[in-house]
C-alpha cells in the first residue's frame, strides 16, 4: 500500500504543485521536473515522520505506549511541516514565477491552512 500511496501522492502532489506554478506565472513547465521538485520538498516533512515512526516502533511495545511517551514530538514535527512550506516556496522561486504570487500560493496559504488545522485539533 505504501508504494501505491507514494505513486498517487507523487502524481497528485506534482499536479497540484504544477497548477500553483502556473497560477504564479511560470507558464508551461516540464511535468517530470515539477514532480521531482515536489517529491524532494515533500521529503522535508515526510522523512522525519517516517524516521519517528520507525524509532517508536523499535522502542515501544505498541501504538498506545508510543503515543503516551512521545507527546513532545508533535511540536518538532510541526517545525518540519513549516520548514517544508519554506522549502516549497524556495523551490517554486527556482522557476520563472511572480514572487508575490508564489509567496501566497506556496508559503502563506499553506501555513494558514496548517494553522487552521492545528487550531481545529486543539479545540476538538
Amino acid at each position: 500500500m505504501g508504494v501505491l500511496n507514494g505513486v498517487i501522492l507523487r502524481w497528485l502532489g506534482g499536479w497540484w504543485f504544477r497548477r500553483r506554478l502556473r497560477w504564479c506565472g511560470a507558464g508551461e513547465v516540464p511535468v517530470a521536473e515539477v514532480r521531482l521538485v515536489y517529491v524532494y520538498q515533500d521529503l522535508v516533512q515526510s522523512l522525519p515522520l517516517l524516521l519517528l515512526a520507525l524509532c517508536q516502533t523499535a522502542l515501544y511495545a505498541g501504538p498506545a505506549a508510543a503515543h503516551l511517551a512521545g507527546a513532545g514530538w508533535g511540536v518538532l514535527m510541526l517545525l518540519f511541516t513549516v520548514w517544508s512550506c519554506v522549502v516549497s516556496y524556495r523551490a517554486a522561486c527556482s522557476f520563472a514565477v511572480n514572487q508575490r504570487r508564489a509567496r501566497w500560493w506556496f508559503l502563506q496559504l499553506p501555513l494558514a491552512g496548517y494553522a487552521l488545522l492545528m487550531a481545529g485539533a486543539a479545540l476538538a
